[in-house]
C-alpha cells in the first residue's frame, strides 16, 4: 500500500507554508500597491536612476557614454528587457508588479531562517510576514 514518510510529510508542510506565504505577501503588496497609485507614481531617486539607465541600455546597448553611473549592471539590464516587450506607457506599472512578484519570495526565507533558529512555526510565520 501507499505510505508516506514522516520526513516527506515535513517536505509537503513545508512546501504548503511557502506557498501561504508568497501568496499572502505577494496580495498585500499588490493591495498597497493598488491603494498607492502604483500605476501613475513617477519614479524619483534611485528608481529613476534604475529607469533610466534601463532604457539608456534599450536604446543605446551597453556601450554608451554614461553606462550604468557607478550602478550594478543586472537591474537595468531587467529593466532594458521590459523595454523589449512593453509598451512604455505601462513599463512602470509592469515592473512594479514584476518586482513585487519577485520580493514575495523574500518572507519565504525568513520562515526558513526563523525556522532554524528553533522558533515556532506560528511565530516564524507571523515574522516572515511583517
Amino acid at each position: 500500500m501507499f505510505s508516506i514518510s514522516k520526513l516527506d510529510m515535513i517536505k509537503y508542510k513545508n512546501i504548503t507554508y511557502s506557498i501561504i506565504i508568497f501568496f499572502l505577501a505577494f496580495i498585500l503588496k499588490y493591495i498597497y500597491f493598488l491603494y498607492s497609485d502604483g500605476f501613475t507614481r513617477i519614479p524619483i531617486e534611485d528608481s529613476a536612476a534604475y529607469y533610466n539607465l534601463g532604457k539608456e541600455i534599450f536604446e543605446n546597448g551597453y556601450l554608451s557614454d554614461n553606462f550604468l553611473a557607478g550602478r550594478p549592471p543586472l537591474l537595468p539590464s531587467i529593466i532594458s528587457i521590459f523595454f523589449n516587450f512593453i509598451n512604455e506607457d505601462y513599463i512602470l506599472g509592469s515592473l512594479r508588479i514584476f518586482f513585487i512578484f519577485i520580493t514575495s519570495f523574500v518572507p519565504i526565507i525568513f520562515y526558513f531562517l526563523c525556522q532554524n533558529l528553533g522558533l515556532t512555526k506560528l511565530i516564524s510565520f507571523f515574522i516572515s510576514l511583517v
